[in-house]
């Protein structure tokens, strides 16, 4: 299965697993673990700033998280150019601090502050797929891989549901746990699942 056709899986996914026929959401409590997973993890690496994203309806619920962790780093979030991504820091999460962007997806009104790179720095990085090998598949754009390219000391967290997780990016068939991988897609350092933190082979599985 090619990429393109395995985001069209995935995102059948979890539209199945997310919502029941009554559009509650069924995935609090994985929710939840995973909050606990991201403390755990970003307290040890104690980073100052954080680039995030404003997750859609159908990304992980990551507001509430985001709120909890206001006032004791700085949040940026992501502005969408032509074919480039900026953070500018966001001091309050209320909606009115956020526009609807090129993509649709709710970007920072405010641009006064824009993120420099000069201190520690974890990215939470948005994807439709991750494996345990540090491989990423976004939505196609490239915006995430090309500002990551460019920014190498950024620690970079996939996070995502434990069913958006494989075992490697060696190959095209997600029934055997297997992903296509491409050259300018760039590897995660760390990736969090409801179920586990996964490490990259350079951390070691050290926190």
């Amino acid at each position: 299965m090619e990429s393109e056709a395995l985001r069209e899986f995935i995102r059948g996914e979890r539209k199945r697993r997310y919502y029941d026929p009554n559009g509650h959401f069924l995935l609090e409590e994985e929710m939840e673990q995973i909050g606990r997973h991201l403390d755990s993890l970003t307290g040890s690496i104690g980073a100052e700033d954080m680039l995030v994203y404003y997750p859609t309806a159908s990304e992980l619920r990551l507001m509430p998280w985001y709120e909890s962790r206001i006032g004791k780093i700085a949040l940026y979030f992501p502005k969408t150019g032509r074919s480039s991504l900026s953070f500018y820091r966001a001091r309050s999460l209320r909606r009115e601090n956020f526009v609807r962007g090129r993509m649709g997806i709710w970007e920072p009104r405010d641009t006064g502050e824009a993120y420099r790179e000069g201190v520690p720095t974890i990215a939470i990085v948005p994807g439709l797929v991750f494996s345990k090998g540090m491989g990423r598949i976004g939505y196609g754009g490239g915006y995430y891989d090309g500002f990551l390219a460019t920014h190498p000391t950024v620690i970079k967290l996939g996070v995502c549901y434990e069913f958006q997780l494989f075992e490697n990016m060696d190959g095209v068939n997600p029934e055997k746990d297997i992903l296509p991988q491409h050259d300018r897609d760039v590897p995660m350092d760390y990736v969090i699942t409801e179920k586990n933190i996964y490490f990259g082979k350079d951390k070691d599985g050290q926190l």
